[in-house]
């Protein structure tokens, strides 16, 4: 199922068959529910699917493969989750099955769509890091050591700080600019601001204020008592949809996800990195190739080992994309605000990346670096050291040229309408972009039919 996903759009039957043209054959869609506060059993959706079943029809009449996704959107006019997303969702422990039964309810309604219109894939959840994270630890993950670490935490703060320093302020403040009405005067109140939420979320998470007290008998009950709601929940949508089922977690968290075994498709929002700062050439070439190959044999070890009886499980790519700046491959999950990137160290006897710092709003274009780092992926599977992928969707994709202005990822196909130029350089590296999708997706689709 090698498809995309549309930057919001008035015309779907024209990216449809805009998308069809360069070789791609699915698509995906999402319902969202609206979280409100970070640490509440309140969700809220609207049951009224005309709109998106209107647009599953549309696409099952153009012969397209449809993905259903549900999504978790946390209420951005709470001030209460400043400086939260929908990976640090926690509810309160008397409010955990409140939350389960809120999300049931969203799910198996959605679910009800999938099966009336034949949705070839439904996607139970995105990028629910802390509650799909349920796989027993026996020590503090990694994450909550760095926030419970304020020696390592007002480090990066001081160097972001630092290397931020020549950057014009006016260029800055409106990336500190937050819907819910938060409005930081200087890159250091920001910083500290987003410190102090993700060591208070920690402490909240484990019950602990600092590292040497942390129960982690404590946090592995917690996390088992996630993973049997999920269980329960995947029997309750089979009972309602018949078809495949995954999920899609985040690329630093899918092997802490304990249900694989539960669903048929390992789901990934693959924003692996792939390089360092200032690596080019053949150089940058080989860096990727090499970081895709550890990442693919990640993959294929959980989906051999989670296909139980069953056999080796499939793995989807829900969200597969880069920016079109410079050192977009270096953390494709950052874009926005100023951010230090491992960058090749300066000529000498020193092998460790240094970090240096970009302002992303600023920094220069570079499109053809995310063509780069989809080619590499290709070369990987040609190799047929990756054989357990079996989609992609890529993030994301228009006919609207326009759209480059609001969307960092956008990727422009060539449709009837709206001009594409065969000189800007721009244009140039996004055909070269789904040139290399349109090869990938028909390996993975001689593949499937080899039954490999």
């Amino acid at each position: 199922m090698p498809g995309g996903i549309q930057v919001d759009g008035n015309d779907s039957q024209v990216w449809m068959d805009a998308l069809l043209a360069q070789g791609l054959d699915a698509i995906q869609m999402t319902i969202y529910a609206r979280q409100q506060a970070w640490n509440s059993p309140d969700l809220i959706f609207h049951e009224n699917g005309d709109g998106l079943i209107a647009n599953i029809r549309m696409a099952k009449d153009a012969g397209l493969s449809v993905t259903l996704v549900l999504r978790v959107a946390l209420e951005q006019g709470d001030i209460s989750n400043r400086h939260h997303w929908h990976g640090t969702i926690w509810p309160e422990e008397g409010d955990i099955a409140n939350w389960f039964r809120n999300y049931g309810d969203f799910a198996l309604w959605a679910a009800g769509i999938a099966s009336s219109e034949n949705v070839d894939l439904f996607v139970i959840g995105s990028e629910l890091n802390s509650l799909t994270s349920t796989v027993a630890v026996d020590k503090l993950p990694e994450l909550y050591r760095y926030f419970l670490s304020p020696e390592r935490t007002s480090s990066v703060r001081e160097s972001l700080v630092r290397c931020a320093a020549e950057i014009p302020a006016e260029d800055i403040g409106p990336d500190l600019q937050f819907p819910d009405g938060g409005n930081y005067g200087t890159l250091d109140e920001y910083l500290r601001a987003q410190e102090f939420s993700d060591r208070a979320w920690t402490q909240y998470v484990t019950g602990a204020s600092e590292m040497e007290s942390v129960n982690i008998d404590r946090l592995n009950k917690r996390r088992a008592t996630y993973e049997k709601y999920w269980r329960e929940l995947i029997v309750n949508i089979r009972d309602v949809y018949v078809g495949p089922m995954s999920y899609a977690a985040n690329f630093d968290q899918f092997q802490e996800v304990g249900f694989w075994d539960a669903l048929d498709v390992v789901g990934v929002n693959a924003y692996f990195p792939l390089s360092l700062r200032g690596q080019a050439g053949q150089r940058l070439e080989e860096a990727m190739t090499a970081s895709w190959l550890r990442v693919t044999s990640q993959l294929n070890d959980l989906a051999t080992h989670s296909g139980g009886p069953g056999g080796v499980l499939p793995v989807m790519f829900f969200e597969l994309g880069w920016t079109n700046k410079a050192a977009s491959t270096v953390r494709p999950f950052s874009y926005q605000r100023v951010e230090v990137l491992e960058t090749v160290p300066p000529s000498g006897p020193r092998v460790a990346p240094v970090l240096t710092c970009v302002h992303w709003a600023t920094a220069p274009e570079d499109p053809f670096e995310r063509v780069r780092a989809l080619e590499a992926l290709v070369r990987v599977v040609e190799q047929g050291a990756f054989p357990t992928l079996r989609g992609f969707t890529l993030w994301k994709l228009t006919t609207n040229p326009k759209h480059r202005n609001l969307e960092p990822f956008a990727v422009v196909i060539p449709s009837g309408s709206g001009p594409i130029s065969d000189n800007d350089e721009i244009d140039i590296a996004d055909r070269a972009y789904l040139h290399s999708a349109a090869r990938l997706a028909e390996l993975l689709r001689l593949s499937a039919s080899a039954g490999r």
